[in-house]
C-alpha cells in the first residue's frame, strides 16, 4: 500500500508502510514552533556562502500524487555549511502549511529542498504563504498548471529566483527559527536542517486554489513532538 495523507495510508501508519522508514524517530517534523519558548540561534555563522542565481532553469514541474513539484538544474543555487555544498534541487508546496507558529496554520507553506551529496544530508527553507496581494511569483508558475497526478512536464525556463529570495531575505526584518528535524514525507529521513521563515510571504485565494486544487487535500503532515530539541531564532538580513 502507498502512503497517503488519510485513512489507512496516512501519517499514523507511516513507518509500517515504508520500509527503513524513520517516521517514528524522536526528531521528526514539523513541528508547532512557539516564539518565546525559542532561544538565539547561530546559523548566520556557520554558512560560508549562499549564492542563488537571478535566472535559473527550471527543468521540470511534477505531480507525484502528493504535491506539486518544481525541479531544478541543481548546480546553480547553493549553500554552504560548516564547509559543505548544499545544491536546491526542487521546491514544492503544502496546503495547508505543514509548520505551525503559535498554533497558527497558514494556508500554503513552500519547501526550498537542499541537498549535500557528500553527507547525504538536507537543509529545507520553509516559507509560509498567507492570503493577501498576488504574487507574480505564482503567476509565473501557475502558467505550468494544471497538470495530473503522475505526470512530469519538461519546461527548461528561466526563473528569476535570486530575485525573489533577495526580496524574502532583503528586507529589513526577517526572522528565522531553525531547527534539526527531518523529511515530512516518508521515509521521514532525519538529519535535515530546517530554516522556517516567520515573515509570511503573500498569495491572492485564486493563486493559493490553482494549486490547492491540484493536490490532495490537506497533504501536511500534523506537527509533531519536540522531545529534547532546542529550536532557535535568528535574523537573516545579513545574507544579502
Amino acid at each position: 500500500m502507498k502512503w497517503d495523507y488519510s485513512g489507512e495510508s496516512g501519517p499514523e501508519h507511516w513507518v509500517q508502510l515504508e520500509q527503513d522508514s524513520e517516521c517514528d524517530g524522536l526528531h521528526q517534523s514539523p513541528i508547532n514552533i512557539i516564539d518565546v519558548e525559542t532561544s538565539p540561534g547561530n546559523f548566520l555563522g556557520k554558512i560560508d556562502e549562499m549564492i542563488y542565481e537571478d535566472e535559473t532553469t527550471i527543468r521540470s514541474i511534477t505531480n507525484n500524487g502528493h504535491t506539486i513539484q518544481y525541479n531544478f538544474d541543481g548546480d546553480l543555487n547553493t549553500m554552504e555549511y560548516e564547509g559543505k555544498k548544499f545544491k536546491m534541487i526542487q521546491f514544492h508546496f503544502h496546503a495547508l502549511s505543514e509548520h505551525t507558529i503559535n498554533g497558527v496554520r497558514y494556508p500554503l507553506e513552500i519547501h526550498l529542498v537542499h541537498h549535500c551529496e557528500e553527507t547525504d544530508s538536507y537543509i529545507v527553507l520553509a516559507l509560509l504563504v498567507q492570503q493577501g496581494e498576488p504574487d507574480p511569483t505564482f503567476t509565473f508558475l501557475d502558467n505550468y498548471l494544471p497538470i495530473q497526478v503522475g505526470e512530469t512536464l519538461e519546461i527548461n525556463e528561466s526563473y528569476n529566483l535570486g530575485s525573489k529570495v533577495s526580496d524574502i531575505f532583503g528586507m529589513d526584518s526577517v526572522d528565522v527559527f531553525t531547527y534539526e528535524g527531518s523529511l515530512t514525507t516518508p521515509p521521514c529521513t532525519q538529519d535535515v536542517l530546517w530554516i522556517v521563515v516567520k515573515n509570511a510571504s503573500s498569495a491572492s485565494p485564486a493563486q493559493i486554489e490553482a494549486l490547492q486544487t491540484l493536490m490532495p487535500k490537506n497533504n501536511y503532515r500534523d506537527t509533531q513532538e519536540i522531545n529534547d530539541r532546542d529550536i532557535h531564532h535568528e535574523k537573516m538580513r545579513e545574507l544579502f
